[in-house]
């Protein structure tokens, strides 16, 4: 999501310098404490001293190693995954609920195996056959890693609206103006 945009941002407005910090969740002081004009990510909430654009969606992905018994017939599921390793998010207790009450839903109670705090080193340890996951993804194919067979969610629909989020005020910043003006759409 981020790469793209910057680079339009970057092209439309070579006079704008961005300052880009990745953080492990929504710091929503940071905007309150005026210390960032806008920041990028999923709200469980959106608190009414803040404006919001969706510029992605994002769905959860059941993701499996491609070797082994975990995928039956190129086609996953959580029941027949129960008794495998399940790798969750560690740090990011928003995620981890996600994923609790998705696993719950389908009356899944796996052994946790493993804890990480990134999609992508999840992916990492269910390519190496180590579990499996739950991940979010933006693109409609889902998570891509060799050794990686993913299968959207089906049930319960997992979508969650990635936000571009700024401060409520008078007029936006001129960087969150220009921003919101190359901003993707979901």
């Amino acid at each position: 999501l981020m790469p793209e945009w910057l680079r339009r941002l970057q092209s439309r407005r070579p006079d704008i310098t961005v300052s880009l910090t990745e953080l492990p969740h929504a710091d929503l002081g940071l905007l309150r404490r005026a210390e960032a004009d806008l920041l990028v990510d999923w709200l469980p909430e959106v608190p009414p001293d803040v404006e919001v654009k969706e510029v992605a969606r994002a769905e959860a992905w059941i993701v499996a190693p491609t070797h082994g018994p975990y995928a039956q017939k190129g086609r996953l599921s959580l029941p027949a995954l129960a008794q495998v390793p399940f790798i969750g998010y560690h740090a990011d207790r928003q995620l981890r609920s996600l994923q609790a009450a998705a696993l719950d839903a389908h009356g899944v109670t796996p052994r946790e195996a493993f804890g990480a705090d990134s999609s992508d080193t999840i992916l990492g340890f269910v390519s190496a056959g180590l579990g499996f996951s739950l991940v979010p993804s933006l693109t409609a194919a889902g998570p891509k890693a060799p050794g990686v067979l993913a299968q959207k969610l089906e049930r319960p629909v997992a979508r969650f609206p990635i936000y571009a989020v700024w401060r409520k005020g008078k007029a936006p910043h001129p960087l969150v103006e220009a921003a919101l003006e190359c901003a993707p759409s979901p």
